[in-house]
């Protein structure tokens, strides 16, 4: 698997498992993701930190595991442009995969 050399450690949190359909939970399994719960404090504080009200709060709990793992180099893998600018801001993040949304002739 390509993405996990790229990274000692791949996380998401659990508000992001909960919008996955099934098979991307799977992958979860796969590659090695490990889920980092998030509480409505964590949300709360990264709201206020961010200053972005466009943010959700599966996004918020992005930033709010950025925070809690962050050592060195971190990376990003997202399609969400305002999850991606807030994470730079704010953490400094050095690398962002984005994953394109299909076009509407194709489907996921």
């Amino acid at each position: 698997m390509i993405l996990a050399s790229l990274a000692s450690e791949l996380v998401t949190t659990n508000m992001v498992v909960n919008e996955l359909r099934d098979e991307s939970i799977a992958m979860l399994d796969q590659l090695r993701i490990k889920v980092i719960d998030v509480n409505d404090e964590d949300i709360k504080h990264m709201q206020s930190a961010s200053h972005n009200t466009r943010l959700s709060k599966a996004d918020l709990s992005i930033l709010a595991a950025i925070k809690s793992v962050k050592k060195g180099r971190t990376g990003l893998l997202s399609d969400d442009v305002e999850l991606i600018r807030t994470a730079k801001r704010l953490f400094n993040v050095e690398e962002v995969v984005v994953f394109l949304r299909p076009t509407r002739g194709e489907r996921r």
